[in-house]
């Protein structure tokens, strides 16, 4: 936990299983520490993606199963939760380019 709050991350996967609304499992802990990043679960099959789509879990800002993680994952990454990117706060714009050029 204490990493999740010391260095900024943008997407923080985990294949942990939850509970609907507990904060103190661990994706309600790491989005605690570090609200700006995207907390995604990897569901292990189809009845556990299933139940992550219909209850509420804190924290979480996206469900995938393990046969559609790499797409998943690359389209989280590149545009973002919400389609539109991933907010960088407090990077300014040069940092950016730097990493993307590298």
């Amino acid at each position: 936990m204490a990493v999740a709050g010391a260095i900024r991350f943008k997407v923080i996967v985990t294949c942990t299983p939850v509970k609907p609304n507990d904060r103190r499992s661990l994706p309600g802990e790491l989005k605690r520490t570090a609200p700006e990043a995207a907390i995604v679960l990897i569901a292990e099959n189809d009845e556990e993606y299933a139940e992550a789509r219909r209850q509420s879990y804190a924290g979480l800002s996206a469900v995938l199963t393990r046969r559609t993680m790499a797409d998943g994952l690359r389209r989280i990454i590149q545009f973002g939760i919400d389609g539109f990117g991933l907010p960088t706060p407090g990077i300014p714009a040069s940092s950016e380019r730097r990493r993307a050029m590298a």
